[in-house]
């Protein structure tokens, strides 16, 4: 599940940085007429991806909610303290 959620990550941020630099339309060379570049579609597909895997993963904090993790019995607010 994490390696899904970073190569999902991945997939984000290299068109984001595509469409950034080639704008967010394109010129079709046989018509002339613009069109939504590519990478803006893979973009907002791995952002809606980005969303469901971390809620899978408890990456929000409602999603942090709804797992099912045992509190510690120890006295350390540290959750990530070596136990």
């Amino acid at each position: 599940m994490v390696s899904a959620y970073c190569e999902t990550w991945s997939r984000f941020v290299t068109a984001v940085r595509q469409y950034r630099l080639e704008g967010t339309t394109i010129v079709n060379p046989d018509t002339g007429n613009l069109r939504r570049h590519p990478a803006v579609g893979v973009a907002e597909t791995a952002a809606t991806q980005l969303r469901t895997l971390g809620n899978e993963l408890g990456l929000s904090p409602a999603a942090e909610r709804l797992l099912n993790v045992t509190p510690r019995d120890d006295n350390t607010s540290d959750p990530f303290a070596a136990g």
